[in-house]
């Protein structure tokens, strides 16, 4: 009895034994299972969020580039308009010449500039002629209307031409049409796209699909033919309905295609002044690269923390960017006048004469004529109140003219103001000198102000802050021996 005591005990012992081995096998493996579970649950929801948060970034950038040719194409729509005001008032005669085209191309933003006269026949820079008769250009310029339109395989150049097209009048009337043309070429740059260091496949192409322009495929003509199957890109028939739809509708759209390495995300976005639309195709690998890396983290709660963490990057960033703008706009700023300090307006000047080469500006130095007789006279602590009162007439005189304003020395400042022509820019120093032209009072101490000014003109004498300086500077030198308190221009 007591042996089988002892034998049921040890079985007992055995058994206990064999639960607890087990229990403690199982309880890892159903964990490592239900994480197994939740990491594939993880990856479908993950790979779901990214095509969804790819679709909406690759719309949105889509969306921003067609936004931005649409801006590309109304602001060189203008840029012709000016052009031929500019050439109806150089004419004498209701023609344009080779010569003039020839200036106009050599001197314009486009890379064609080309003249159709009232019979439809077409002058280029190079003395070469075409009918135009058929083209929409010569119909609707020579009858007032202005616009733009797709020359494929052009009768002079064989090139495919983003043609903008505008009446040319003389007394009056509506002699020819004058052509500003772009090559496909020039609008790569406008088209092209990239996200997450990706670059799209880019088309930009008609509503019936015909390509005018693209990055990526040079033998693509039609691009409904980008998703063939011997391309290795494939849609459902009901998302291939939805791209020929959203084309004749002219309405955006996005959707997924697969190939050979995944799923890829494209969009289709409309520009608004035309029958054009933009296409654009990102790799399958950009989805790719963004699940490898949203899967790196294996849990959901590393992704929320790792989002957590990124909000708090993004309030950093946000906060240190705003931080870096006030201290860039105090380091740009001199801070007795408010001012531009020398660097800044230096640099200001050469972006605005960059930006607009052909717009005429007035540039101006402006010197306190005997400023250190006030400072010996008076202590510093005048000169600075002689400083603010001189800068604060100078803009109470240009505040009105969108111009910029520096202060490059001591008693040193400039100015560059937008004018409509030279007599104009001649009394603006008139009126500068008068105002200038005062005493400065602080507390007991008196002091009668006045101005010597040099000015001069971009971009006849000059396209850089440089240029304009050094003449400037001169004509300011010849106010100094005539006597002070006048202005003189340079010559």
């Amino acid at each position: 009895m007591e042996i089988f005591m002892k034998d049921q005990s040890a079985m007992s012992m055995r058994s206990v034994g064999r639960k607890s081995v087990w229990t403690k096998i199982l309880v890892p493996v159903l964990l490592l299972i239900i994480i197994l579970l939740a990491y594939i649950i993880f990856i479908v929801e993950n790979r779901r969020y990214i095509l969804d948060l790819n679709e909406k970034y690759i719309g949105e950038t889509a969306s921003l580039t067609a936004q931005r040719l649409d801006d590309l194409l109304l602001a060189r729509q203008k840029s012709l308009d000016i052009l031929a005001i500019t050439v109806e008032q150089w004419i004498d005669e209701p023609d344009v010449n080779s010569g003039l085209l020839k200036f106009l191309q050599d001197n314009s933003i486009f890379d064609y500039v080309e003249f159709i006269d009232s019979s439809g026949l077409n002058h280029n820079a190079y003395g070469l002629n075409s009918d135009s008769t058929d083209r929409e250009n010569y119909l609707k310029g020579i009858n007032g209307q202005t616009g733009n339109f797709i020359i494929f395989n052009s009768r002079i150049t064989t090139e495919t031409l983003i043609c903008f097209y505008t009446p040319l009048h003389y007394d009056g009337k509506i002699f020819g049409v004058l052509n500003g043309m772009y090559r496909e070429e020039t609008l790569l740059s406008s088209i092209s796209a990239e996200l997450f260091g990706e670059s799209a496949a880019a088309y930009l192409c008609m509503r019936d699909g015909t390509v005018i322009s693209c990055v990526g495929d040079d033998d693509i003509t039609n691009v409904f033919d980008i998703f063939d199957e011997g391309r290795g890109r494939t849609v459902s028939d009901e998302t291939l309905f939805h791209i020929h739809k959203a084309f004749e509708e002219h309405e955006p759209y996005n959707f997924t295609y697969q190939d050979s390495s995944g799923t890829g995300n494209a969009s289709i976005a409309v520009i608004s002044d035309n029958d054009w639309m933009l296409l654009h195709v990102f790799p399958s690998s950009l989805t790719k690269t963004m699940e490898r890396e949203a899967n790196r983290s294996g849990t959901t709660l590393t992704f929320m923390i790792s989002v957590a963490f990124a909000a708090y990057i993004a309030f950093l960033l946000l906060s240190n960017q705003k931080w870096r703008h006030i201290m860039m706009r105090h380091a740009q700023t001199d801070h007795m006048t408010g001012f531009l300090n020398q660097t800044a307006v230096r640099s200001a000047v050469n972006d605005l004469l960059r930006k607009n080469p052909e717009k005429l500006y007035a540039f101006y130095v402006f010197d306190i004529d005997n400023f250190k007789q006030a400072n010996d006279k008076f202590g510093h602590a005048f000169g600075d109140t002689v400083i603010r009162r001189f800068s604060e007439l100078i803009r109470s005189c240009v505040h009105e003219d969108n111009g910029l304003l520096g202060r490059i020395g001591g008693d040193e400042f400039v100015a560059l103001l937008p004018v409509p022509d030279q007599e104009w820019a001649k009394k603006k120093a008139s009126l500068l000198n008068e105002t200038l032209d005062c005493d400065c009072i602080s507390g007991d101490a008196s002091w009668h102000m006045s101005a010597s000014i040099g000015f001069c003109f971009a971009p006849q004498d000059g396209a850089s802050f440089h240029e304009l300086y050094k003449k400037a500077d001169s004509a300011l030198y010849t106010s100094k021996r005539k006597g002070k308190g006048i202005h003189s221009m340079f010559r």
